[in-house]
């Protein structure tokens, strides 16, 4: 309060560093963390995530990095509005110092520990493949599958092909990670429900050549039957040719295209798909569909 005392801008900005780097070490250990949870430290250390400072900067995503192990700092990273503080968190992968990167990177890996922050993550992320798969890898298949539109949302609209451009990155982001190596296409075929149906829609989208193959690419991956010696059908293969069986004839409501025209230029997943047989019917290819049926009545 003395009018004759100034305090330089530059040493408030090393009383903030300094006091930030002192929390993120009390933060080190599970009491310290608790000690930082508990006022919510977090929330203070994102307003200096900002600074023209880099110092304020380093530490006030050190001590985030280190109270976001605690469960209760997950969710404090998740609470802000519009996402801010994982927004600021991506922002910062850009910096060109390697160890506040790699702090940044576990930070975020931390508040994906909840499925909500890894969710929230990779909606900002999904258009940066590269930087989901440096930091998740195949991790992110599952958040990303539940970006896309699952078939009983899409039976309730005009068209069941609507909006398909609007979720096309996700789908692409998605279909890329399955195409990366075998142990992505398992993780979607295990980790998944009813994938198939979510990304076939997409095979419509023929104005990207690339991105229809793609598609193609990452449904075959799902398809594909391993013979285990069981006799038991790929449960993707099966959903498949469900798919197909009901809305081949279906056109895309602006490109005037059918899944059926669709298959037909993706002569290799046509293919490539065994005849899928179930308890009481067997369809042969996933694209000419014979069905037989046989009733049979028993009595006990």
């Amino acid at each position: 309060n003395n009018p004759h005392y100034h305090v330089s801008q530059e040493f408030k900005h090393r009383i903030n560093y300094l006091c930030l780097d002192c929390l993120s070490k009390i933060s080190m250990n599970m009491e310290g963390k608790e000690e930082c949870v508990k006022p919510e430290v977090i929330l203070t250390a994102n307003n200096y995530m900002t600074s023209e400072v880099h110092q304020e900067v380093f530490y006030a995503v050190e001590v985030i990095m280190m109270c976001s192990i605690h469960l209760q700092g997950k969710f404090q990273c998740i609470e802000h509005e519009n996402d801010q503080l994982i927004r600021r968190l991506i922002h910062l992968l850009s910096t060109s110092d390697n160890v506040l990167r790699k702090n940044v990177k576990q930070t975020l890996k931390n508040i994906a520990d909840l499925p909500r922050g890894f969710l929230i993550i990779v909606t900002l992320l999904y258009r940066e493949k590269q930087l989901i798969e440096e930091i998740f890898g195949i991790r992110a298949i599952k958040p990303l599958a539940e970006l896309l539109m699952p078939l009983k949302e899409r039976q309730k609209l005009k068209n069941i092909y609507e909006n398909l451009e609007e979720t096309k990155h996700e789908c692409a982001a998605l279909c890329y990670f399955i195409n990366l190596s075998e142990d992505g296409a398992t993780v979607a075929r295990e980790e998944t429900v009813k994938l198939v149906e979510k990304i076939t829609p997409y095979l419509l989208l023929r104005n990207d050549k690339e991105f229809q193959l793609s598609v193609a690419n990452a449904i075959e991956a799902l398809c594909q039957n391993k013979d285990d010696g069981s006799g038991v059908p790929n449960y993707h293969a099966q959903l498949l040719c469900d798919f197909v069986m009901k809305y081949e004839k279906y056109e895309h409501p602006t490109l005037k295209y059918t899944l059926e025209d669709a298959l037909k230029d993706q002569k290799k997943l046509l293919m490539s798909i065994k005849p899928v047989s179930y308890t009481h019917l067997t369809l042969p290819t996933i694209y000419s569909v014979q069905i037989s049926v046989v009733a049979v009545s028993l009595k006990k």
